[in-house]
């Protein structure tokens, strides 16, 4: 699909180049949402605390920018006290998209990480016509349909894909077992804000059929707007559908998985110098994110090597792509020494870096113009 173009987004010679803003429910979540930005090209930056303007005046070529949080596990009280002047901080950075991202399961209870109370609590900062509620991510396995959601048991595998409260793992989540897989009763049990679904059959139209229905549903003034995907091929129509109500003046609030970033990603790239989709993107770039680095940008003899060799692809064959070491960063204040982890499992995977206030995934740029 490809909706009407309202305030579209200036990329290029723009003084604020930000598109976006997202704060994400934990860590892992929020480097998830920022591998799939920075694959379709956006520059991206993530830190653990919301960047005041001065800050990102440091990096002035960002294009987006996400904070990690641990709101998941927190009670809706002390989700509150974290979340409303964390929210006020990205609105304040003046980007057209704030995300709330949470898990492509949606596990979470009224008790316990509620997605629910994080909407409430968000629609006096963001008084808009509605808030976009995509859970689906295909890449990942999560597919929404007729509001019920379904995820394939283990990521990047060829699991079966269950029913969510019939998932052998998330159905038996210790702490939020998902036992709804209407996600709009789900959520009921969490805010009473009404919540509309723009289903498959609607999303499967044609372009401006599917715009004239998206707005006779916001006519009856949904609290929530549930979107039904199947395919990545469903999300840059929502992309476009839902940056065409988003401005930097009044930014649109959604809530969602990594799916709203695919989605968004592709709205910004239509017309844009990098155009192509995501999964086109990390096609061209032989990119994944195993073949990742990282930076030090003040460099010490005990952290990570402050080079490395380019990402090369899955057939041995050099990428046709060159890593620029000024946006492969992590940032320190002050130094730390990594901690390794999975000693005593077996695994030495990697590292937890403590104190970290930014983090950069690793960017490789084209050499031919894509």
């Amino acid at each position: 699909m490809r909706t009407r173009k309202t305030n579209p987004p200036s990329r290029i010679g723009s003084k604020n180049r930000l598109l976006m803003t997202f704060y994400g429910d934990d860590f892992t979540g929020s480097t998830d949402a920022l591998e799939q930005l920075t694959l379709a090209g956006i520059r991206t930056a993530l830190f653990i605390e919301p960047p005041t303007p001065e800050q990102l005046l440091r990096f002035p070529d960002l294009e987006a920018v996400g904070v990690a949080g641990m709101t998941r596990s927190l009670t809706p009280a002390a989700m509150e006290k974290v979340l409303r002047p964390a929210l006020k901080q990205l609105k304040a950075l003046g980007a057209r998209h704030v995300h709330y991202k949470v898990c492509s399961t949606f596990d979470s209870s009224a008790k316990l990480g509620s997605i629910g109370r994080v909407i409430d609590l968000a629609a006096p900062i963001f008084p808009g016509p509605f808030v976009p509620l995509l859970v689906a991510a295909p890449a990942l396995g999560r597919y929404t349909v007729f509001g019920t959601h379904f995820a394939r048991f283990g990521i990047g595998s060829a699991g079966e894909v269950h029913r969510l409260d019939r998932h052998p793992s998330i159905s038996r989540h210790p702490v939020t077992p998902m036992t709804e897989a209407d996600l709009r009763r789900h959520l009921a049990r969490q805010t009473k804000k009404t919540v509309a679904l723009f289903d498959i059959i609607k999303l499967g139209l044609p372009e401006h059929e599917a715009v004239v229905e998206f707005e006779k549903l916001l006519a009856t003034a949904p609290g929530v707007v549930l979107f039904d995907a199947l395919y990545a091929e469903h999300l840059p129509g929502i992309g476009r559908l839902l940056d065409a109500h988003a401005s930097a003046r009044q930014p649109l609030f959604s809530v969602g998985s990594s799916g709203v970033e695919t989605a968004l990603a592709a709205a910004f790239n239509s017309g844009t110098r990098r155009g192509g989709s995501p999964a086109e993107l990390e096609s061209k770039l032989n990119l994944n994110w195993n073949n990742s680095v990282s930076l030090i940008d003040r460099p010490h003899p005990d952290h990570f090597p402050q080079e490395r060799e380019p990402a090369k692809s899955t057939s041995g064959k050099p990428s046709n792509a060159e890593f620029h070491p000024a946006w492969d960063i992590f940032s320190f204040s002050p130094p730390v020494r990594p901690k390794p982890f999975g000693e005593g499992g077996g695994e030495k995977a990697g590292c937890v870096w403590l104190r970290a206030d930014v983090f950069f995934t690793a960017s490789c740029r084209p050499k031919v113009e894509i």
